[in-house]
Protein backbone atom coordinates (compact mmCIF):
# COMPACT_ATOMS: atom_id res chain seq x y z
CA UNK A 1 0.00 0.00 0.00
CA UNK A 2 2.78 2.41 0.90
CA UNK A 3 4.66 1.80 -2.34
CA UNK A 4 1.53 2.52 -4.37
CA UNK A 5 0.82 5.66 -2.34
CA UNK A 6 4.33 7.05 -2.84
CA UNK A 7 4.69 5.77 -6.42
CA UNK A 8 1.20 5.55 -7.95
CA UNK A 9 2.65 4.70 -11.37
CA UNK A 10 4.63 1.73 -10.04
CA UNK A 11 3.77 -1.77 -11.23
CA UNK A 12 3.82 -4.60 -8.70
CA UNK A 13 4.14 -8.24 -9.78
CA UNK A 14 3.82 -11.26 -7.49
CA UNK A 15 5.42 -14.59 -8.44
CA UNK A 16 3.68 -17.43 -6.63
CA UNK A 17 2.56 -21.02 -6.90
CA UNK A 18 -0.74 -21.61 -8.68
CA UNK A 19 -2.81 -21.76 -5.52
CA UNK A 20 -1.71 -18.22 -4.66
CA UNK A 21 -3.23 -16.62 -7.76
CA UNK A 22 -6.36 -15.66 -5.81
CA UNK A 23 -4.35 -13.06 -3.88
CA UNK A 24 -4.97 -10.41 -6.52
CA UNK A 25 -8.73 -10.73 -6.02
CA UNK A 26 -8.52 -9.13 -2.57
CA UNK A 27 -5.29 -7.15 -2.93
CA UNK A 28 -5.78 -4.59 -5.65
CA UNK A 29 -2.30 -3.04 -5.27
CA UNK A 30 -0.90 -6.09 -7.10
CA UNK A 31 -0.99 -5.42 -10.83
CA UNK A 32 -0.29 -8.93 -12.01
CA UNK A 33 0.39 -12.41 -10.67
CA UNK A 34 2.80 -14.78 -12.43
CA UNK A 35 1.82 -18.32 -11.37
CA UNK A 36 4.18 -21.27 -11.18
CA UNK A 37 2.76 -24.78 -11.41
CA UNK A 38 2.14 -26.28 -7.99
CA UNK A 39 4.42 -29.23 -8.76
CA UNK A 40 7.30 -26.74 -8.90
CA UNK A 41 7.30 -26.94 -5.09
CA UNK A 42 8.89 -30.40 -5.34
CA UNK A 43 11.66 -29.07 -7.57
CA UNK A 44 12.40 -26.26 -5.13
CA UNK A 45 13.15 -28.88 -2.47
CA UNK A 46 16.16 -30.00 -4.52
CA UNK A 47 18.01 -26.71 -4.00
CA UNK A 48 21.18 -27.12 -1.97
CA UNK A 49 21.94 -24.28 0.46
CA UNK A 50 25.65 -24.61 -0.34
CA UNK A 51 25.31 -24.65 -4.12
CA UNK A 52 24.17 -21.36 -5.70
CA UNK A 53 24.07 -22.98 -9.14
CA UNK A 54 21.29 -25.31 -7.96
CA UNK A 55 18.86 -22.36 -7.91
CA UNK A 56 20.06 -21.06 -11.27
CA UNK A 57 19.42 -24.44 -12.89
CA UNK A 58 15.77 -24.36 -11.76
CA UNK A 59 15.07 -20.92 -13.25
CA UNK A 60 12.75 -21.60 -16.16
CA UNK A 61 13.70 -19.80 -19.42
CA UNK A 62 10.16 -18.55 -20.11
CA UNK A 63 10.08 -16.80 -16.74
CA UNK A 64 13.55 -15.29 -17.16
CA UNK A 65 12.65 -13.90 -20.59
CA UNK A 66 9.36 -12.54 -19.31
CA UNK A 67 11.05 -10.66 -16.46
CA UNK A 68 13.74 -9.42 -18.83
CA UNK A 69 11.14 -8.06 -21.23
CA UNK A 70 9.20 -6.31 -18.46
CA UNK A 71 12.37 -4.70 -17.02
CA UNK A 72 11.92 -4.61 -13.26
CA UNK A 73 13.70 -2.05 -11.09
CA UNK A 74 13.37 -3.76 -7.69
CA UNK A 75 13.06 -7.41 -6.72
CA UNK A 76 12.30 -8.71 -3.22
CA UNK A 77 13.40 -12.32 -2.65
CA UNK A 78 11.07 -13.03 0.25
CA UNK A 79 10.17 -16.69 -0.17
CA UNK A 80 8.42 -18.47 2.70
CA UNK A 81 11.57 -20.53 3.33
CA UNK A 82 15.28 -20.71 2.59
CA UNK A 83 14.95 -22.54 -0.72
CA UNK A 84 12.24 -20.26 -2.09
CA UNK A 85 14.20 -17.13 -1.14
CA UNK A 86 17.35 -18.61 -2.72
CA UNK A 87 15.46 -19.41 -5.94
CA UNK A 88 14.02 -15.88 -6.11
CA UNK A 89 17.44 -14.29 -5.57
CA UNK A 90 18.95 -16.33 -8.42
CA UNK A 91 15.97 -15.67 -10.67
CA UNK A 92 16.14 -11.89 -10.20
CA UNK A 93 19.88 -11.98 -10.90
CA UNK A 94 19.39 -13.82 -14.20
CA UNK A 95 16.49 -11.54 -15.16
CA UNK A 96 18.58 -8.40 -14.78
CA UNK A 97 16.52 -6.84 -11.98
CA UNK A 98 18.40 -3.64 -11.06
CA UNK A 99 18.02 -3.67 -7.26
CA UNK A 100 17.79 -7.13 -5.66
CA UNK A 101 16.97 -7.39 -1.97
CA UNK A 102 16.39 -10.45 0.17
CA UNK A 103 15.42 -11.60 3.64
CA UNK A 104 17.58 -13.49 6.10
CA UNK A 105 16.10 -16.63 4.55
CA UNK A 106 18.72 -16.19 1.80
CA UNK A 107 21.73 -18.32 2.88
CA UNK A 108 25.29 -16.91 2.62
CA UNK A 109 26.18 -18.89 -0.51
CA UNK A 110 23.31 -17.26 -2.43
CA UNK A 111 23.95 -13.68 -1.36
CA UNK A 112 26.11 -13.11 -4.44
CA UNK A 113 22.81 -12.72 -6.30
CA UNK A 114 21.70 -9.79 -4.12
CA UNK A 115 22.64 -6.17 -4.76
CA UNK A 116 24.19 -5.91 -1.28
CA UNK A 117 25.50 -8.58 1.11
CA UNK A 118 23.43 -9.41 4.15
CA UNK A 119 24.87 -8.48 7.58
CA UNK A 120 26.13 -11.43 9.61
CA UNK A 121 23.81 -12.57 12.41
CA UNK A 122 24.21 -15.39 14.89
CA UNK A 123 20.54 -16.40 14.82
CA UNK A 124 19.07 -16.84 11.34
CA UNK A 125 15.78 -18.29 12.58
CA UNK A 126 14.51 -15.85 15.22
CA UNK A 127 12.14 -12.92 14.75
CA UNK A 128 14.89 -10.39 14.02
CA UNK A 129 16.44 -12.74 11.46
CA UNK A 130 13.21 -12.71 9.46
CA UNK A 131 13.26 -8.95 8.92
CA UNK A 132 13.53 -7.82 5.33
CA UNK A 133 17.11 -7.07 4.40
CA UNK A 134 16.13 -3.65 3.13
CA UNK A 135 15.28 -2.72 6.73
CA UNK A 136 18.93 -3.25 7.72
CA UNK A 137 20.41 -0.87 5.16
CA UNK A 138 20.86 2.24 7.35
CA UNK A 139 23.01 0.53 9.99
CA UNK A 140 25.00 -1.50 7.47
CA UNK A 141 25.69 1.10 4.81
CA UNK A 142 25.72 4.30 6.86
CA UNK A 143 22.86 6.77 7.12
CA UNK A 144 24.62 9.26 4.86
CA UNK A 145 24.74 6.65 2.07
CA UNK A 146 21.10 5.61 2.04
CA UNK A 147 20.02 5.57 -1.61
CA UNK A 148 16.58 6.13 -3.08
CA UNK A 149 15.96 2.38 -3.25
CA UNK A 150 15.97 2.40 0.57
CA UNK A 151 14.12 5.69 1.13
CA UNK A 152 11.13 4.74 -0.95
CA UNK A 153 10.40 1.68 1.16
CA UNK A 154 10.54 2.97 4.74
CA UNK A 155 8.77 6.24 5.49
CA UNK A 156 8.00 7.24 9.10
CA UNK A 157 5.38 9.97 9.44
CA UNK A 158 6.58 11.39 12.78
CA UNK A 159 4.83 14.74 12.22
CA UNK A 160 1.47 12.93 12.12
CA UNK A 161 2.36 11.21 15.40
CA UNK A 162 3.18 14.56 16.99
CA UNK A 163 -0.24 15.88 15.98
CA UNK A 164 -1.90 12.77 17.45
CA UNK A 165 -0.06 13.21 20.76
CA UNK A 166 -1.20 16.83 20.89
CA UNK A 167 -4.79 15.87 20.05
CA UNK A 168 -4.96 13.33 22.87
CA UNK A 169 -3.01 15.37 25.41
CA UNK A 170 -0.04 13.00 25.57
CA UNK A 171 2.98 14.69 27.12
CA UNK A 172 6.62 14.11 26.18
CA UNK A 173 7.42 12.44 29.52
CA UNK A 174 4.46 10.04 29.45
CA UNK A 175 5.12 6.32 29.15
CA UNK A 176 3.71 5.56 25.70
CA UNK A 177 2.72 2.08 24.51
CA UNK A 178 1.37 0.57 21.29
CA UNK A 179 -0.76 -2.56 21.68
CA UNK A 180 -1.74 -4.47 18.54
CA UNK A 181 -4.22 -7.17 19.63
CA UNK A 182 -5.24 -8.56 16.23
CA UNK A 183 -3.75 -11.34 14.11
CA UNK A 184 -4.02 -12.45 10.50
CA UNK A 185 -7.27 -14.34 9.90
CA UNK A 186 -5.44 -17.32 8.47
CA UNK A 187 -3.45 -17.77 11.69
CA UNK A 188 -5.75 -16.28 14.33
CA UNK A 189 -5.08 -19.21 16.64
CA UNK A 190 -2.10 -17.21 17.86
CA UNK A 191 -4.32 -14.28 18.88
CA UNK A 192 -4.29 -13.66 22.62
CA UNK A 193 -7.78 -13.45 24.21
CA UNK A 194 -9.19 -9.92 24.45
CA UNK A 195 -9.69 -10.37 28.22
CA UNK A 196 -5.95 -10.83 28.66
CA UNK A 197 -5.25 -7.69 26.67
CA UNK A 198 -7.65 -5.74 28.87
CA UNK A 199 -5.81 -7.02 31.95
CA UNK A 200 -2.50 -6.03 30.39
CA UNK A 201 -3.76 -2.52 29.61
CA UNK A 202 -5.13 -2.23 33.16
CA UNK A 203 -1.66 -3.07 34.49
CA UNK A 204 0.12 -0.61 32.19
CA UNK A 205 -2.22 2.27 33.01
CA UNK A 206 -2.52 1.65 36.75
CA UNK A 207 1.13 0.75 37.40
CA UNK A 208 2.93 3.06 34.96
CA UNK A 209 0.25 5.65 34.10
CA UNK A 210 0.82 4.66 30.50
CA UNK A 211 -0.84 6.18 27.46
CA UNK A 212 -1.84 3.22 25.30
CA UNK A 213 -2.48 3.35 21.55
CA UNK A 214 -4.39 0.29 20.39
CA UNK A 215 -3.82 -0.31 16.67
CA UNK A 216 -5.42 -2.54 14.09
CA UNK A 217 -7.27 -2.63 10.78
CA UNK A 218 -10.67 -1.05 10.23
CA UNK A 219 -12.24 -4.50 10.63
CA UNK A 220 -10.61 -4.80 14.07
CA UNK A 221 -12.19 -1.61 15.47
CA UNK A 222 -14.54 -3.59 17.72
CA UNK A 223 -11.69 -5.70 19.09
CA UNK A 224 -9.57 -2.63 19.78
CA UNK A 225 -12.53 -0.88 21.41
CA UNK A 226 -12.94 -3.80 23.82
CA UNK A 227 -9.26 -3.54 24.77
CA UNK A 228 -9.75 0.18 25.49
CA UNK A 229 -12.95 -0.29 27.49
CA UNK A 230 -11.68 0.08 31.06
CA UNK A 231 -9.56 3.24 30.60
CA UNK A 232 -11.13 5.61 28.03
CA UNK A 233 -8.98 8.54 29.21
CA UNK A 234 -5.66 6.73 28.83
CA UNK A 235 -6.30 4.43 25.85
CA UNK A 236 -6.85 5.43 22.25
CA UNK A 237 -8.46 3.26 19.58
CA UNK A 238 -6.42 3.76 16.40
CA UNK A 239 -7.98 0.90 14.40
CA UNK A 240 -8.28 1.82 10.74
CA UNK A 241 -6.74 5.24 11.34
CA UNK A 242 -3.10 4.61 10.37
CA UNK A 243 -1.42 4.21 7.01
CA UNK A 244 1.83 2.23 7.08
CA UNK A 245 3.94 5.40 7.29
CA UNK A 246 1.81 6.67 10.18
CA UNK A 247 2.02 3.38 12.05
CA UNK A 248 5.81 3.45 11.60
CA UNK A 249 5.84 7.02 12.92
CA UNK A 250 3.80 5.99 15.95
CA UNK A 251 6.02 2.99 16.65
CA UNK A 252 9.10 5.20 16.41
CA UNK A 253 7.78 7.52 19.12
CA UNK A 254 6.55 5.09 21.79
CA UNK A 255 8.47 3.36 24.56
CA UNK A 256 6.99 -0.12 24.17
CA UNK A 257 5.17 -2.14 21.51
CA UNK A 258 3.19 -5.30 22.32
CA UNK A 259 1.77 -7.53 19.58
CA UNK A 260 1.05 -11.16 18.81
CA UNK A 261 1.26 -10.72 15.03
CA UNK A 262 4.77 -10.65 13.57
CA UNK A 263 4.04 -8.07 10.87
CA UNK A 264 3.70 -5.23 13.38
CA UNK A 265 6.60 -6.66 15.38
CA UNK A 266 8.80 -6.31 12.28
CA UNK A 267 7.61 -2.73 11.77
CA UNK A 268 8.40 -1.90 15.40
CA UNK A 269 11.95 -3.19 14.97
CA UNK A 270 12.32 -1.10 11.82
CA UNK A 271 10.90 2.03 13.40
CA UNK A 272 13.39 1.95 16.26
Amino acid sequence: DEVKRLYPDSRITLITLGYGTHIRAWNQIIDQVIPLKNRFQRRIETISQNSPSSAIILAEPWLIFRLLSERYDVGLALGSGTRWASYAAGLFYLAGVKERYGSFHVPPAFQRYLSYPLPAVADRTGTNARLLYLYTLPSQRGKTQIDEAWKRWVVKDVSWTSDVFTQFGVAEGDFKVVVHPGAAKAVNLKQWPVERYRELVDFLVERFRAKVFVTGSEEEWGLCNEVCAHHPQATFNMAGRTAVSQLLGLLACVDLAITNDTSVLHLAAVAQ
